[in-house]
């Protein structure tokens, strides 16, 4: 956490743990609209491994019925 905003703001240890889960996350197109809706590139989600292995269990799942 910046030492910017340790300035302004006194996070909790649910909020700096909030915080660190968002810096170690690999989506970096993430950006705050309006009163704290996240929102990120599609495509970048979908390039993930993360999301590669949860679409490849889906779709063996679906083959499978």
């Amino acid at each position: 956490m910046g030492r910017f905003f340790g300035l302004f703001f006194d996070f909790d240890d649910q909020q700096k743990a909030v915080i660190s889960k968002l810096n170690e996350n690999p989506i970096k197109s993430r950006r705050v609209i309006g009163r704290g809706t996240l929102t990120s590139d599609a495509s970048e989600i979908r390039s993930t491994e993360k999301f590669q292995a949860y679409m490849d269990r889906a779709s063996k799942f679906v083959s499978r019925n």
